[in-house]
């Protein structure tokens, strides 16, 4: 979903992409089939958008992550045309480096510090930033429900929250539900399924 909201804005907009990747996980997909069949699906040339268009950092720490955002992200968005943030996952390095309950709240107002920068750098630039998140299993009687980590500080600083949901990553099918969407009833819920050129 990440990677083609970036190659979508790419084609349609001609936008610029900044892909902050904390899992370090985009690497084994840049010079794949898979981003080359994206790059044909919409239209672009996958050299122009690997080279012109798609800038990926990876930061090591939670420092490295709130530095980036406060000393080098609004440069890149004001001078350079990038109107498309991605964050994948914008919860990792903070659950990485503050363990257990006792640094909880650190944790929250960290994070909590990190989306304002970002909240505001959304209504200055008029930009779209895209987080993924990790997600907790919560027991509840008979059932496990999956569950977005970040608690309220990340569910009151997005616009919109979406759960993708698939039985196993085995089958390329699943659901997409509406967690808390403007114009949509909680529950709310559309199939999809990925191929080789993508999501559909």
């Amino acid at each position: 979903m990440a990677l083609q909201t970036a190659i979508a804005s790419v084609s349609q907009f001609g936008f610029r992409v900044v892909y902050v990747d904390t899992e370090k996980t985009i690497d084994q997909y840049l010079y794949s089939n898979l981003i080359r069949n994206m790059c044909n699906r919409f239209g672009i040339d996958y050299d122009k958008l690997i080279n012109n268009y798609l800038y990926v950092y990876n930061p090591a720490t939670v420092d490295d992550l709130e530095d980036f955002i406060k000393l080098r992200l609004a440069d890149l968005v004001l001078s350079n045309n990038a109107k498309v943030i991605i964050v994948d996952s914008i919860t990792a390095l903070y659950r990485a480096q503050f363990r257990g309950r006792e640094r909880l709240a650190e944790r929250q107002q960290r994070l909590h510090y990190v989306l304002d920068w970002l909240r505001r750098l959304t209504i200055r630039a008029g930009m779209l930033v895209v987080y993924t998140n990790q997600v907790m299993t919560s027991p509840a009687g008979f059932i496990e429900v999956k569950l977005p980590v970040g608690g309220n500080v990340l569910a009151h600083t997005v616009n919109a929250r979406w759960l993708m949901v698939r039985a196993s990553k085995a089958k390329n099918e699943g659901v997409l539900r509406a967690l808390d969407v403007p114009g949509l009833p909680p529950g709310f819920e559309t199939k999809y399924s990925i191929s080789d050129d993508g999501l559909h």
